[in-house]
């Protein structure tokens, strides 16, 4: 009987000759299973947006083997797309405002890619007008209020929605002017100061930062609210880092907003408004109540001890019925109307959005206006992954016309026993105790009246 040894080299030969068996039977196998489901060729398909299932031109289509990126493309108008991808590799989509995605290529029937958007959450970041940077690294204080929460209370005062949501953020209001459109309230973050003197409010403005723009409380004031994307309120002196001395009373930072969509879009809004004058809280005499107040104060009383005739005269006019309620001669029920059109799309790597809007701004001052027609561009030119050129254009037309009514407080201090009107029907150049007729000086030629045009 042979030994285990002398049958050793045969034994090895028949495992060697069944291993080399094996590979070439396993290599076999894998060739024809990647031939059948992973073999190199043309890829097609078309990449629709998740939200309402469109077609997104524009995507950028990269072929990927490993982290190396070996050809690429971008889908048509149609969202369409057709890449020749190798063994091994696969795709990767992205865009930007959405999460890119990598998949396996399908072979032999179109791909449907449905993109998600990106979008990070407002409260998490803080916005400095300059970078972005997250709440938790930011250690000043800031509110971050979206464009949505400023709509909810306002659509057409920024000013007013922005007080309304932040209660760090006050609005000071010139009640000399009334409504009139054309004053701008002062707005106040850090308080006031200290010293003021004369008729000098000292009031500490914030500093106003649009798009990275630094600019002034007017450009925020006769913004359109529609447009506005988020605001950041940065309230104390940390943000005199970036902006310097002019940050010291606060930083109040506009970011418009920007293309988030594949399709185009329009989009309309108009926002009407009725202003009526509340002249109720006036709690004046009437015309037979003034005149006997005047006579209690001695203001007819003769040298003789009667009474001069101008009372008697004036006491006629009463008992005949004249009681002029000067107050309500400069007023009015005023309509204002805001309209605001955009267009806003993506296409070839281009995003792009227009946007005219006009308001026509009315106060209950008669003559009291405010005209304002606005046009707004807005395009971004993504030349590579990392490169983005982008370019925002304003021009904008202001048209404002103060009342020629003068002043509120002139029909106030009227007597009400004194007719605008002479015994001819023409208005009358003065009063009682040499008082001027305002509504004479309102029926003469002068106004006032401003034009301006800015571009930016």
């Amino acid at each position: 009987m042979k030994s285990f040894r002398n049958y050793l080299p045969d034994l090895l030969r028949l495992v060697s000759l069944v291993a080399v068996c094996t590979v070439v039977l396993l290599t076999s196998a894998g060739n024809a299973y990647a031939q059948d489901s992973n073999s190199g060729g043309n890829v097609h398909g078309v990449v629709v947006d998740e939200a309402e299932h469109l077609p997104m031109p524009g995507v950028t289509v990269a072929v990927m083997k490993g982290s190396k990126m070996i050809t690429g493309a971008a889908t048509n108008l149609d969202g369409e797309f057709s890449v020749k991808v190798p063994d091994g590799a696969v795709l990767r989509f992205s865009y930007i405002g959405y999460a890119p995605q990598e998949l396996a290529p399908v072979h032999g029937r179109s791909m449907e890619v449905v993109m998600k958007e990106s979008a990070e959450k407002m409260q998490e970041v803080v916005v400095n007008g300059y970078f972005t940077r997250h709440r938790n690294t930011y250690t000043g204080a800031a509110k971050s209020l979206s464009g949505d929460e400023l709509l909810s209370v306002s659509a057409t005062n920024i000013l007013s929605a922005l007080s309304t949501l932040d209660a760090g953020l006050n609005i000071t209001q010139n009640n000399a002017m009334g409504s009139n459109p054309n004053t701008i309230p002062d707005l106040v973050i850090r308080s006031t100061t200290s010293l003021a003197t004369g008729n000098e409010v000292g009031l500490n403005s914030p500093l106003i930062v649009i798009d990275g723009v630094e600019s002034n409380l007017q450009a925020l004031y006769d913004m359109n609210i529609q447009d506005i994307e988020r605001v950041d309120i940065l309230k104390d002196a940390s943000a005199t880092a970036l902006y310097g001395e002019n940050a010291a009373n606060g930083v109040i930072i506009i970011e418009r907003k920007r293309v988030s969509q594949a399709p185009v879009r329009v989009r309309y809004t108009f926002t009407p408004k009725m202003s009526f004058a509340d002249l109720s809280s006036y709690d004046l005499c009437d015309a037979s109540q003034k005149l006997e107040l005047e006579r209690m104060a001695g203001l007819y009383d003769s040298e003789s001890g009667s009474l001069d005739q101008s009372y008697y005269d004036k006491l006629a006019l009463i008992s005949g019925g004249r009681d002029i309620d000067w107050i309500s001669k400069p007023v009015r029920n005023s309509f204002s109307h805001t309209h605001s059109l955009s267009v806003s799309g993506r296409g070839s790597s281009l995003d792009y959005n227009f946007t005219a809007d006009y308001s026509d701004v009315n106060g209950v001052m008669k003559d009291d206006g405010r005209d304002r027609y606005g046009l707004n561009m807005y395009l971004s030119y993504r030349v590579r992954d990392k490169l983005i050129v982008t370019l925002r254009a304003d021009h904008t037309s202001l048209t404002t016309n103060n009342s020629k009514y003068g002043s509120f407080s002139d029909y106030i201090a009227a007597n009400p026993y004194d007719s605008p009107y002479d015994d001819h029907g023409n208005f009358s150049k003065s009063l009682s105790y040499n008082k001027n007729n305002p509504l004479y000086e309102a029926s003469l030629s002068s106004f006032s009246k401003t034009n301006t045009r800015t571009q930016n």
